[in-house]
């Protein structure tokens, strides 16, 4: 996720598949990692945008 932070949970959901056949096989799994890929990818935006604010907030302003 790091790596290719763009990349779908269906093409995630295939690679686990074919590294771990016995437990991915089926892709059960799949929508429950699509709400994880969200939440994810939330949580990092959160951040980014939350960082930014402090980062900013921490630069004393000149009067």
């Amino acid at each position: 996720m790091i790596a290719e932070p763009s990349v779908q949970a269906s093409v995630l959901m295939d690679r686990l598949a074919a590294m771990i056949p016995d437990a991915y096989a089926a892709k059960a799994q799949l929508r429950t990692l699509q709400r994880r890929v969200k939440a994810w990818r939330s949580e990092r935006v959160k951040k980014m945008v939350l960082g930014s604010l402090s980062k900013s907030r921490a630069v004393p302003l000149e009067v």
